[in-house]
């Protein structure tokens, strides 16, 4: 009794008070400039200031060039400051600019002078700050609060608990990972937006819309979830081991290991090189192969569609029907830990075609012979929403968007004496890339994987190839699309008036009454390539079940199935 294997505690457990400021001034003025054309200016002039600590300890940010010399004073977090240890670093960490202008324009154009043709158009500025979130570890790195776990394989009474005692350390001690800011980051998320619009009035009071729209956004965290969703954290992580280095002699010991898996062991030889990864990471001296984040506002986004909508919004049918041809692109692929622009690419929440009706139908009054059925029967409201979405892009949609289809490749035809080597069947990016960095190996392609697809298959996995050893696949995808999207819902009601202001309504409501299941993957499965390498030759093989890649195993079931509401509403 007493006995445990799991203890933590922690040296204290601070509150995390944040906030920014905005401070805003705008002018915006209208100019009938001609009869036919109004003009519409404006500018906001606006502080928008970076999260900060209302505490007084600051957001944490990293000075790469104090890393060593706060690593031989046995400094917490070296290269880590924060505004409570340097009163020069604001408490944001980031500094702030002291205004921003942020201009607007608009205009309309009457084409004809009649009101039947008129041209709308617009472009503006918008800066905004970013979520807590994206921001929330810097706090905790500048908190200081240190952390002690019983090492792993012990036990201690529960007795014995105050007698544990950390390790101490004052020079060239070992550290976690930490994150931080830029300190030289003025970064403001900012969003450039535009359109142009033409409207025309057509017969049966109807009216056509043709827009073009879209959207320019910069200035996102690299780190962040505005548009990373999972954060790629790999991008911000400055203690990553560069391309190429782990096929080189290890910068400390100057020796040579020719297996990057494992460059502790000479796989010829199977004796100790003296290696350490830690060793190729340019902080390894301080922070061994753990992450040192510096969060930078680098991450970008856009979005351009042309949207076309005829709408009729008089008498008893009222309808919207509505499409869209867009795309939607930011650096949200997670592929290239080392350049942003890499990651370029359309987002999960692409949807390239998409189309909408809405519509109302008035029934109207009955004139039959008698009134009861009059009453009944008369005035009754139908209304309906159809929507049909086309996939969006598979690659993004992928494992927090690694656009590798999963790919897994394992060594064959290993030496008999591969544990006496340090041989395993590991093979990954340091194979690949000599780096242990987060890198994705991407499929290559051998054909166009959208074509010949058979029922309910979204991409042909006869396709794809591994890339051979040292190169990188990925490059010129076709647009893969998954499945679309499919909905209907339909209601019909009617208010009987009861006296006064007095009445009840009946409504009868069908969603998805069509009750059309909708084809999708169960899980990634179909979507995962695997590959084995033969370890002598390097010859690389195909196992993916070809035959099941790519192919919508199963629909949507339960709670999506058709569903009926019955509603009563008196109002009084």
């Amino acid at each position: 009794m007493g006995l445990t294997n799991s203890y933590q505690e922690h040296s204290a457990a601070p509150l995390a008070d944040t906030a920014y400021q905005i401070l805003s001034f705008f002018a915006d003025d209208s100019w009938k400039a001609a009869r036919r054309l109004t003009v519409e200016f404006g500018a906001r002039v606006e502080h928008v200031g970076h999260w900060y600590d209302r505490q007084g300890v600051g957001m944490a940010v990293f000075m790469p060039e104090r890393v060593l010399p706060d690593f031989n004073a046995g400094k917490y977090a070296p290269g880590f400051y924060w505004h409570a240890i340097d009163p020069g670093i604001p408490l944001s960490g980031m500094p702030n600019r002291l205004a921003n202008v942020s201009p607007r324009f608009g205009m309309a154009y009457d084409l004809f002078g009649t009101g039947g043709t008129v041209i709308r158009g617009g472009w503006g500025a918008y800066r905004f700050s970013t979520q807590v979130n994206d921001v929330a570890n810097s706090l905790v790195t500048s908190q200081h609060v240190l952390s002690y776990a019983l090492p792993g394989q012990k036990s201690i009474l529960l007795s014995q608990i105050g007698d544990l005692k950390a390790a101490t350390c004052t020079a060239q001690c070992a550290s976690g990972s930490h994150e931080g800011r830029d300190p030289t980051d003025y970064g403001v998320p900012l969003t450039y937006s535009y359109h142009l619009t033409i409207d025309q009035k057509l017969p049966w009071n109807t009216q056509l819309d043709v827009a073009y729209v879209g959207n320019t956004a910069s200035e996102l965290y690299d780190n962040g979830q505005t548009i990373e969703g999972s954060n790629f954290t790999a991008l911000a992580d400055q203690n990553k081991a560069p391309v190429g280095s782990l096929f080189k002699a290890d910068p400390v010991t100057g020796v040579y290991s020719p297996n990057p898996e494992n460059v502790g062991i000479d796989p010829r030889t199977g004796s100790a090189t003296g290696n350490k990864l830690a060793d190729y990471h340019p902080y390894g001296y301080a922070y061994g192969t753990n992450a040192v984040y510096m969060d930078q506002s680098t991450a970008y986004g856009n979005y351009n569609g042309l949207q076309v909508a005829w709408l009729k919004t008089s008498g008893r049918l009222n309808f919207n029907l509505n499409g869209t041809w867009s795309k939607a692109l930011a650096t949200s692929l997670q592929a290239d830990p080392f350049n942003i622009h890499g990651n370029y690419g359309p987002t999960s929440i692409d949807r390239p075609l998409v189309f909408n009706a809405s519509y109302t139908y008035q029934t109207g009054r009955l004139h039959t012979f008698s009134p009861v059925i009059n009453g009944v029967l008369g005035n009754w409201v139908i209304s309906g929403i159809s929507t049909w979405q086309k996939g969006g892009y598979i690659p993004a949609a992928l494992g927090n968007g690694v656009p590798n289809f999963g790919l897994g490749i394992s060594y064959t035809g290993l030496p008999t004496n591969a544990n006496a080597l340090g041989i395993t069947s590991n093979l990954g990016a340091p194979t690949y890339f000599g780096t242990d960095a987060n890198i994705p190996i991407r499929p290559v392609l051998t054909c166009d994987p959208t074509s010949n697809l058979g029922h309910y298959q979204r991409v042909r996995g006869a396709c794809f190839a591994a890339p051979a050893i040292g190169t990188q696949g990925g490059h010129a995808y076709p647009y893969m699309s998954a499945g679309a999207y499919f909905d209907n819902d339909l209601a019909v009601y009617k208010t009987f008036p009861i006296h006064g202001e007095q009445n009840v309504q009946f409504r009868v409501s069908a969603f998805n009454w069509l009750n059309h299941p909708l084809p999708e993957f169960s899980s990634l499965t179909p979507l995962t390539v695997n590959y084995t390498a033969d370890y002598a030759s390097k010859a690389i093989t195909n196992i993916t079940d070809n035959s099941k890649f790519g192919i919508m195993d199963t629909k949507t079931q339960a709670p999506f199935q058709r569903i009926l509401e019955l509603n009563v509403k008196y109002n009084f």
